[in-house]
Formats: C-alpha cells, sequence, structure tokens
C-alpha cells in the first residue's frame, strides 16, 4: 500500500489531480463508492473518476422482469456520482500520456472496450493499479494488484433498478490474502495521510446518509431488511 501512495503522491506533486484516473465499478457497494468519492475527490481533487461503461456481451432481457444491467449497484453508482469523462476518454488520455496513474477499482475493461486497445493505453502509464476479485486481462497489465473480498465476504449495501437500497452480509470470511473493499480504501487513505472517521459498513452508511440528500435519514436500522427507498427527485 506504501507503494501505491507513493506513487499516487509522485503523480500528484508532478502532473497534478488531472493525470490520475479512478475506474469505480457498479459492483462496488453504496459505502465503498462513498469512500472512493471521499478519498479522491474530495480530498485529492480527482476529477477523473468513471463508472458507467459501455457492455459488448450479449445477455437476456425482456425490459420487464429481466434488466440488461446485471450489475448489482448501477443506481449506487448514479447517485453518488455525476456522469465523468467517459472511460473511453480516460483510456485514450492514458494511450496519448495525459494520464499517469489509473486505479482500476473490480471493473472489466475488456468487455466494454477492444483488449489490444486497453492494453496499449495501459502500457502507457507510469503506475496501474487493479483492486478486484478475479483474474482477468485488466489485472494483468496492472503495475499492483490488491485482492478483494466478494460480496458474500463482506458487508455493505446496494441500491437495486428500483431505487430500493438493500443491505448484505458477510456469509463467509475473505480466502486468502484478500481483504473487503473498504479495508483496502481505509489502508490507502491512512497511507496518503487522509483521515477516515468511520470503517465499518454501518458506520460509512450513516456518513452517508447524513451528507447525501438522496440517501437523507437513511441509517443500517431503518434500512433493515426489507430495504429503504431512495429520495425521489435528490441530488448528489
Amino acid at each position: 500500500m506504501q507503494e501505491i501512495a507513493g506513487s499516487l503522491k509522485q503523480v500528484l506533486a508532478t502532473h497534478g489531480p488531472q493525470a490520475a484516473a479512478v475506474l469505480i465499478s457498479p459492483q462496488m457497494s453504496n459505502e465503498e463508492l462513498f469512500l472512493v468519492r471521499r478519498i479522491f475527490k474530495e480530498q485529492l481533487k480527482i476529477e477523473n473518476i468513471e463508472g458507467r461503461f459501455p457492455s459488448n456481451a450479449k445477455v437476456h432481457s425482456d425490459d420487464f422482469l429481466i434488466t440488461a444491467d446485471k450489475n448489482p449497484n448501477s443506481k449506487g453508482v448514479e447517485t453518488l456520482y455525476s456522469s465523468g469523462p467517459g472511460a473511453e476518454s480516460l483510456l485514450r488520455a492514458c494511450a496519448e500520456g495525459r494520464m499517469h496513474f489509473p486505479d482500476i477499482l473490480r471493473h472489466r475493461l475488456t468487455s466494454a472496450f477492444d483488449p489490444k486497445l486497453v492494453a496499449d493505453a495501459l502500457g502507457k502509464v507510469e503506475c496501474v493499479v487493479f483492486q478486484g476479485s478475479w483474474d482477468q486481462p485488466a489485472a494483468a497489465l496492472a503495475d499492483v494488484q490488491l485482492p478483494a473480498a466478494v460480496y458474500a465476504e463482506k458487508d455493505g449495501t446496494f441500491t437495486n433498478v428500483q431505487g430500493r437500497v438493500q443491505r448484505f452480509k458477510a456469509a463467509v470470511p475473505p480466502i486468502g490474502e484478500s481483504l473487503p473493499d473498504v479495508d483496502i480504501l481505509v489502508q490507502l487513505a491512512q497511507e496518503l495521510g487522509i483521515s477516515v472517521p468511520g470503517t465499518a459498513a454501518d458506520q460509512i452508511f450513516a456518513e452517508i446518509g447524513q451528507t447525501v440528500e438522496a440517501f437523507a435519514g437513511m441509517t443500517w436500522q431503518t434500512v433493515g431488511s426489507g430495504g429503504q427507498v431512495l429520495k425521489s427527485g435528490a441530488g448528489k
């Protein structure tokens, strides 16, 4: 983690926050997405954060009960983040030497873009970090790989397509050296000298309920086992 923090600090000092990017994923929980916002956007002033990706995969949907989007938290990304610069734009910035530090969190870039384009772009930056649960082409291109727990190994919340926030709980402990994404992000924040008030999922969710309008008034207890719907028309 010290190596990642050192590389990021150097890039920020030399090239500024516009030279770093974070590729978030709709596979991440609301708590993880919020921590990314707190650390990278609010504290480090990095605006290049993107979580909306096209998908080339052929999936079954009926536009009634079965949606084409199989990600559990696309609504969470939409609620917690404004539209970013676009993933393709960030890859072009890497290829053109304008991006020096991409941090890829769980995203399968090669399912959205040509693998050669991804490899060429990531091959031209100083440091690529990949954080995820599964081996994939983007992970193999990273300078640093951080094994992350799957959803069944951690606590958190997702927001479904109807805007209902629902809790999930760890069923088993993380395997091997993998850690919940929240723990990884907190460790990175500490190396960067950034204070994170709460580190448990319920503590982070309480902060979301206090600071994000769409989640206003929500707590771990009010969500409960049945979920709670986002405030209609609320901003970020």
